[in-house]
């Protein structure tokens, strides 16, 4: 399958080759040019329509996995060492608005399953 590539942005580097080094296969060569996308979804939309193989973030693809649309094929998981933060300045940190909004993103994230 032709592997698909995503985040060629400056803001993230292809994931592909972190990837392959830890499953030890550096050296793969693809035969063809990989199918490229600049932001994440599109690559494992063209996943899931069978056009190659792309590599996805967790919290990102575990419902597709779970429901069957994508399978994953190598038990191989890479962390990226990537993390979110809620923000804000100071002296509105303790704004009820603010305080109810980041109650509510940790609440979202505790289900997500961390690798």
């Amino acid at each position: 399958m032709p592997l698909i590539r995503a985040g060629t942005s400056f803001l993230f580097e292809d994931a592909w080759p972190i990837w392959l080094k830890a499953a030890g296969v550096e050296s793969l060569q693809p035969e063809v040019d990989p199918l490229t996308f600049e932001y994440a979804l599109p690559a494992v939309e063209a996943a899931a329509f069978g056009l190659g193989v792309a590599l996805g973030r967790s919290p990102f693809v575990d419902d597709d996995l779970k429901s069957g649309r994508l399978v994953r094929p190598f038990e191989q998981s890479v962390g990226t060492g990537l993390a979110y933060y809620v923000v804000s300045p100071l002296e509105l940190a303790s704004r009820p608005k603010v305080r109810m909004f980041r109650n509510w993103i940790l609440d979202q994230f505790s289900t997500v399953e961390v690798r």
